[in-house]
């Protein structure tokens, strides 16, 4: 019985993984189980069948199965021989039992082995003796052994049949033993089937019975797998109260091995509870009993538990090295199982780590164990931690394949919650690939949404389900979905839910031509914004803004105006991710639509307002300095090119990287410029002030910040300069705050000039300003003095990059790094009416809306009235000569905008050919400087 102790503990360990396989091998009705003979006249196949007991015991599995099986073939002679003489013989009975106790011993060593069909062949051969020899106790024990090989197989109803077999006979000879060892068994099933209530009435029932006769083992093996149900529910509390009674009774009957046991599973049940540190004491124990007891396996056991422990406490050194050690011993005593698991655990770790490829090895290795000893569960759990792994390193494809594997195992397994959880992975991975047919194919096999084990999992496929037939057009399916995604997100409080299913929801019903429910879902999700403020849009989402979809259901309800105040929303939003502004000021006062009127009268200036609210379709808002609001909207082509720009994104780049002064360009470029004009102005040029030098305010889109609107030209060639002062600024509320700005009492001494150009002498010049050499201009530097300059002019590099913050450059130091960010330039208490930034590192076609708008609004919101900007680098000479009349011009009049006007107009006139001029841009409101 030896060896049946050490190939079959009672519980081999509880992993941190599904449901572990718990055998039960005890008392008289182990099983499967070797079988010993009893004392008598030994003839030649009564000792194979000793010697075959004797190296089962000493691992010698393959050898005792050769013993055995020659003994079968002797004892099968025997009994072929007697029937010729009496079929009826008492000796014929006696040789039949023989040969039944070695068809068991075959079963259980061919178990062992992992060799189960052969296993079920002998325990069959054996039903039939035990039948006719009308042995019930033996024909109860094998239908015991042959449903545990079903269970081990996935194949439960199979085991189920079997066992209630075994049941119905131990109840009927009164073997109650038996029957509390079946009904544990029974429950092991339902459990694996997850059938919990069921699960956990069987071993509740293995448990009365236990207590009624008394016996200790099986009373401690029914609390503790009461305790792994509780745990597997998330009750810790009420698990570790079950394990701690099942502890005490293997105390009592001294049962070593089954402490070690529970011990491990109070160490599990503390682990899951995040009490950690009681959770390390406890496997540390457990481990400690595993050495003593000479268990490997056990200590392997207690050794990647201590590994998953450090993982979870973050000390991923510390867990690759249990980790580690109880992988040696398991690969010392060829514990393939254990093995497969620590794999999987090896490569989760460095996964954390961010060496997916090291962890792909790892999980590859664990799969290869989990298909030699047919584990399916294990293959399951390797598969799907493959998909994870290239999912990480953007191989969608190769994810798919291993998700799709790990599927048909989930089925063939039987477990709806493993199918339904690789269903949503799957689907993901589709998503992924925008290949949203993939994802409704398999997100539509997980028919029974509520049977998916929380909400949170229901959510995931209704709204992506959801997402994806919005994706394709099929705005009725659709909201199909939809609205209960946003019935479930509701109900779990997931506001980032929330506000996808408000702001697709919203999408499909103006799409479907129900504007009203559509322009009151989309409120409620613009307004959970300003309730709680959410980082930026996913790119799936960025096709869909919310207030993109509420503009257009507002211009088709006739609400024009109403649309002009989410445009306005739109670009503030825009604007806070740009400068990183996450938390919304609750004192910050909102716009209304006679606050914008009167922005645009205290400007003295028509405002026009662009909106992309599509592709195709770009909204034009005039806003008079009478208050007057004009609305206006132009289809636009599709785009030619294969990206996601629009056709109006993609023409202001084609023109930017037209401007040069190469002659072969110009044509090309003033037919770009007249064809911005034609889409940007002409629909609104009749309200344009007649008076030249009236000031028109551009409030673009983040897409076209950059285009220089000075040089669009008309039907006649005339560049709109001409027609009237032109400024431009991020959003109408940083209007205001030029306005707020002019109106601080400034206390500032002199003007600041930085580079070492003829323009920056020149000007440094005409201002009397102090100049510092761009190499002496270090960060420290230029934050200390910048606060207390009146007129700032800048001749550096402005930096942009997506990954971190824009900057403008200057010499760094000691003390800096030499990029003043826009953090930085937030934090600084400016107090210049003007600052001039020219840029001498950009070129027209590498030109960033980002970066420019960022920047601009940066300096605004530091305390700047106004600010000049090179959209691209220019010669030192153009620039001279532009700055030398602008600076000229203001200190006669002192009026920024119409300075700029006039110094452009004669640039315009010195050199036709040349757009140097249209490269500097003033960004702000003000007439004057005070």
């Amino acid at each position: 019985m030896a060896r049946s102790k050490k190939s079959m503990n009672f519980l081999n360990g509880f992993i941190l993984t599904p449901i572990a396989i718990l055998l039960i091998l005890f008392s008289r009705f182990l099983t499967p189980q070797v079988v010993a003979e009893a004392p008598e006249q030994k003839n030649k196949a009564d000792l194979l069948f000793e010697r075959g007991i004797e190296q089962y015991q000493t691992e010698q599995i393959i050898s005792s199965i050769q013993s055995w099986e020659q003994a079968l073939t002797i004892y099968q002679e025997q009994i072929a021989s007697l029937n010729l003489v009496d079929s009826k013989s008492t000796n014929i009975d006696r040789l039949l039992r023989k040969k039944g106790k070695t068809l068991s011993n075959l079963g259980a060593a061919y178990f062992s082995l992992g060799k189960y069909y052969q296993a079920i062949d002998c325990y069959q051969q054996r039903m039939r003796i035990s039948r006719k020899l009308e042995d019930s106790y033996g024909e109860a024990k094998t239908l015991n052994a042959m449903g545990r090989i079903y269970y081990i197989l996935g194949k439960y109803p199979k085991a189920i049949g079997l066992y209630q077999k075994s049941l119905a006979i131990a109840k009927q000879i009164k073997i109650h033993q038996g029957e509390g060892i079946t009904l544990n068994n029974l429950g092991d099933v339902y459990i694996a089937l997850e059938d919990y209530e069921q699960g956990v009435d069987y071993y509740q029932q293995s448990l009365a019975i236990a207590q009624r006769i008394g016996d200790r083992m099986i009373q401690s093996q029914s609390l503790e797998k009461i305790g792994i149900v509780y745990n597997k529910r998330q009750q810790y509390q009420e698990a570790i109260e079950y394990f701690e009674k099942s502890l005490k009774l293997a105390q009592e009957i001294e049962n070593r091995q089954k402490q070690r046991g529970i011990l491990n599973n109070l160490g599990i049940a503390f682990y899951r509870a995040g009490k950690l540190n009681k959770a390390i004491e406890y496997h540390q124990q457990s481990r400690t009993r595993s050495a003593a007891l000479g268990d490997a396996k056990g200590e392997s056991q207690s050794l990647n538990h201590l590994g998953s422990c450090y993982y979870a406490l973050g000390d991923y050194t510390k867990a690759i090295l249990y980790y580690q050690q109880g992988l040696d011993i398991a690969e010392k005593v060829n514990y393939r199982k254990q093995k497969a698991k620590i794999l999987n655990n090896l490569g989760s770790t460095y996964a954390t780590l961010g060496d997916q490829n090291k962890a792909i090895s790892y999980y590859e290795r664990s799969l290869e164990i989990a298909k030699k000893i047919n584990n399916k569960k294990q293959q399951a759990q390797s598969l799907r931690k493959l998909g994870i792994a290239h999912t990480a390193l953007g191989e969608y494809y190769k994810a798919i394949d291993y998700y799709q594997q790990q599927l048909s195992l989930a089925k063939i397994i039987g477990s709806k919650a493993q199918e339904q959880q690789v269903s949503i992975d799957l689907g993901n991975a589709y998503l992924a690939l925008n290949n949203y047919v993939g994802v409704i194919d398999t997100y539509e096999q997980i028919i029974n949404f509520s049977s998916l084990p929380d909400n949170r999992q229901q959510a995931i496929v209704l709204g992506t389900l959801g997402n994806a037939y919005l994706a394709l057009g099929n705005y009725k399916r659709a909201i199909e979905y939809l609205r209960p995604y946003l019935a479930i997100t509701q109900k779990i409080e997931d506001i980032h839910g929330q506000k996808i299913a408000l702001n697709h929801l919203g999408i499909a019903l103006y799409n479907t031509g129900n504007l009203v429910e559509a322009e009151r879902l989309l409120r409620q999700r613009i307004a959970l914004d300003e309730k709680q403020y959410s980082d930026k849009f996913s790119a799936f989402e960025q096709q869909y803004l919310p207030e993109n979809t509420l503009q257009k259901t507002l211009v088709a309800e006739n609400k024009p105006q109403k649309a002009l105040m989410i445009a306005a929303k739109a670009k503030e939003r825009y604007l806070r991710d740009l400068l990183g502004i996450k938390n919304i000021d609750p004192h910050d006062k909102k716009l209304s639509l006679e606050d914008i009127k009167k922005i645009a009268s205290s400007a003295k200036a028509t405002l026009i307002v662009y909106s992309l609210p599509s592709k195709t379709q770009l909204y034009i808002w005039a806003i008079k300095p009478t208050g007057k609001i004009i609305f206006s909207w132009k289809q636009l082509p599709a785009s030619e090119e294969n990206t996601d720009r629009s056709y109006l994104t993609s023409l202001v780049h084609r023109s930017l990287k037209a401007i040069t002064v190469n002659s072969e360009m110009i044509q090309e470029r003033d037919l770009l410029l007249q064809e911005l004009y034609q889409i940007l102005i002409a629909p609104i040029a009749d309200v344009f002030p007649k008076n030249t030098e009236d000031k028109v305010i551009f409030i673009p889109d983040k897409e076209f910040f950059t285009v220089p609107f000075s040089a669009l030209k008309d039907e006649r060639g005339q560049y709109l300069i001409r027609r009237n002062v032109i400024a431009t600024i991020p959003t109408i509320k940083l209007l205001q705050l030029t306005n707020q700005n002019s109106q601080k009492q400034k206390q500032v001494s002199q003007s600041l000039v930085v580079g070492d150009s003829k323009t920056s002498a020149r000007i440094a010049d005409i201002l009397n300003a102090k100049k510092i050499e761009k190499n002496q201009a270090s960060e420290t530097l230029i934050k200390k003095v910048i606060p207390k300059s009146q007129i700032i002019y800048l001749t550096t590099e402005l930096l942009f990059d997506p990954n971190v913050s824009d900057a403008i450059s200057f010499a760094n130091s000691k003390d800096d790094d030499g990029r003043l960010t826009l953090q930085e330039i937030l934090k600084l208490n400016l107090n210049a009416p003007m600052v001039v930034v020219n840029a001498t590192n950009l070129q027209p076609d590498q030109i960033e809306d980002r970066g420019i708008l960022s920047l601009s609004a940066a300096l605004i919101n530091a305390g700047v009235e106004q600010v000049i900007v090179s959209l691209w680098s220019t010669s030192d000479e153009s620039t001279l000569n532009l700055m030398n009349q602008f600076y000229t011009e203001w200190q006669k009049n002192g009026k920024v905008s119409q300075s700029l006007r006039q110094a452009m107009l004669k640039e315009i006139e010195n050199d036709p050919s040349s757009l140097d001029w249209a490269a500097f841009t003033l960004i702000g409101g003000r007439s004057t400087t005070n």
